[in-house]
């Protein structure tokens, strides 16, 4: 199996366990590769707040997201540690956003992302970055 053909079996296996979080954000998947990732979502009235802005929560939730199957692709489990989002420009009722996750080191029992969130214009949104924590064990088991 190629590490590509890995890296969409471990997305399968994990888009099925969030999917009822990913349906209520009507997240999609946009891509996958190892060691990258980019979701999708539009704003929807639902999503947004007080200013009729797409609410930080939402937007941290899908680059969370992107960054959890980027990190995971490889087939090695984890949770994101610590994250940090800095918001660039609101997102407004209607925006297409995408989260672009990669992962820029990956070591034994952690590793560092970086997630670029879009707009539809392809203008900067939010930057996030995170250390995840690595787990000994495999998002899906391996036939031998």
């Amino acid at each position: 199996m190629s590490q590509q053909q890995l890296a969409e079996k471990v997305i399968e296996r994990l888009m099925a366990a969030d999917a009822r979080i990913n349906a209520l954000l009507g997240l999609t998947l946009a891509s996958i590769e190892p060691g990258r990732a980019s979701c999708q979502l539009t704003v929807r009235l639902e999503l947004v707040n007080s200013h009729n802005f797409c609410h930080g929560g939402v937007i941290f939730a899908l680059a969370d997201t992107a960054l959890a199957y980027a990190s995971c692709s490889t087939n090695r489990s984890g949770v994101t540690q610590a994250a940090s989002i800095n918001f660039i420009r609101p997102a407004k009722l209607g925006d297409v956003l995408t989260a672009t996750a990669v992962v820029e080191q990956d070591g034994r029992r952690a590793s560092a992302c970086s997630v670029r969130v879009t707009n539809q214009l392809n203008q900067l949104v939010a930057l996030v970055t995170a250390a995840n924590l690595r787990f000994d064990e495999p998002v899906i088991e391996l036939e031998s």
